[in-house]
């Protein structure tokens, strides 16, 4: 009989980072294009029926989505293949905060909450050294893990520095995150593991896991705090001065 080529002992980490590449890739063309139809449908439609355009906002929801997914499995590839320390540059952390937040409006809205940014207090920009994709990425995740745990509650960002570090926090008032379980918030057999407990902060793919790894590639730590109610995320990354 022939040897099965998909036997799980013929399958190494690096691989399965190369395949789940490829399966990114592929992705991203049809997403790409559905899009841009769906633009240009709602263009057509803005005079139309109430009910549907609420129909295609829900499939751009879906879209964005699908795309935030693609980016994930990406970052997940990455990791496998051992490539966990991406290029970095100059980088102004207001601006990579902006870019998360703005691609998370849309899941905010139909989830009915609001995503609150840091109030724009500094009298000088505060700039780190990072990747820019992978430093948003992580950043996006924590937002959007407060979004769907968050239980139509505020996602609050805040952000502080000292002479050295700066620290961005991302929390919400939903679901807790258990004490007992931070530390396995951000592995990859912790997503199995605690999969549903604490009303499933857990539940909901790997998007902790890949802000960790995002991060981790950036240059930044990630840490959670457990809350009476909610949960509280913690990005620490060196100023570039």
């Amino acid at each position: 009989m022939d040897r099965d080529p998909t036997a799980a002992q013929e399958v190494d980490p690096a691989l399965v980072g190369r395949i789940l590449g490829l399966l990114a890739h592929d992705l991203r063309n049809p997403l790409s294009a559905l899009n841009t139809n769906l633009d240009f449908l709602g263009g057509l439609l803005q005079a139309k029926s109430a009910e549907v355009l609420e129909v295609l906002d829900d499939a751009v929801v879906s879209c964005d989505s699908l795309a935030h997914i693609t980016e994930n499995i990406d970052v997940l590839a990455q990791y496998l293949m051992g490539d966990r320390e991406a290029a970095r540059v100059r980088l102004s952390l207001a601006q990579v905060i902006d870019d998360a937040v703005s691609h998370c409006a849309r899941l905010a809205q139909s989830h009915g909450c609001r995503i609150v940014p840091p109030p724009d207090t500094e009298t000088s920009p505060v700039h780190v050294r990072s990747n820019r994709g992978l430093l948003t990425r992580a950043i996006d995740n924590l937002i959007r893990n407060g979004v769907q745990h968050g239980c139509g509650t505020d996602v609050l960002i805040r952000s502080s520095h000292d002479a050295e570090r700066c620290r961005v926090t991302v929390a919400d008032s939903g679901y807790p995150l258990a004490e007992a379980l931070t530390e396995r918030t951000f592995s990859l057999s912790g997503q199995l593991d605690v999969k549903g407990a604490q009303g499933g902060r857990y539940s909901r793919g790997l998007g902790l896991f890949v802000a960790a790894a995002a991060a981790t590639a950036a240059g930044a730590r990630l840490t959670a705090e457990a809350n009476e109610r909610g949960a509280r995320f913690i990005l620490t990354i060196a100023l570039d001065k």
